[in-house]
């Protein structure tokens, strides 16, 4: 039977300080979202210029925000370590390496999360309109008093758009902490 130990982790690095790493290092990395989730496991000869390249240009830039790297000179352990790594990991973006009845799980997991961080994007977007209409408050007023006949009649319907704004600001916070949970479960 083969048995292979976990390496010590080298480092972590975030996104931001990627390219402060030194040229010429060589090993596994592990991709890593703002939950902890693995999104992808790679291994190099060059660990600098394909972390860039991943970041630049890979499906899943957006989401990236830490890499653990484990240093490894040697090609063989490279590789061993690397395969390992994905079927134990079980990386989102990860389709090369994995056992059959490993990737068919994975792969419904990644449709699952994928869906549920489009549908997080929608709401954060939705939140950040409705903070400015909150903040641009104060022209609406004044074309509502232009459109209103009554002062009091036109202060209602201001309070009122208000309080509509406020009740929606907090369903969508927790709409995104809940599926914030969900995405960060299905990486457990």
């Amino acid at each position: 039977m083969f048995k292979y130990e976990t390496p010590s982790k080298s480092t972590t690095v975030k996104v931001g300080n990627i390219v402060n790493l030194g040229k010429g290092l060589r090993g596994v990395y592990v991709i890593r979202d703002e939950f902890g989730g693995c999104l992808y496991v790679g291994q190099s000869k060059k660990l600098r210029l394909r972390l860039l390249t991943h970041v630049r240009s890979s499906l899943f830039s957006a989401y990236i925000a830490t890499v653990d790297l484990y240093y490894f000179n040697d090609g063989f352990e490279r590789e061993i370590c690397e395969t390992l790594f994905i079927n134990h990991l079980s990386p989102k973006y990860n389709r090369a390496k994995v056992f059959e009845e490993v990737g068919e799980e994975r792969a419904r997991l990644a449709d699952e999360i994928e869906e549920l961080e489009s549908e997080r994007t929608l709401l954060r977007e939705e939140l950040h309109e409705l903070r400015e209409w909150l903040r641009k408050d104060i022209d609406v007023t004044e074309e509502l008093f232009d459109y209103y006949t009554d002062e009091d009649e036109c202060r209602y319907a201001i309070w009122g758009e208000d309080i509509r704004s406020t009740e929606r600001m907090r369903e969508v916070e927790a709409e995104i902490s809940r599926i914030t949970s969900a995405i960060t479960s299905r990486y457990n």
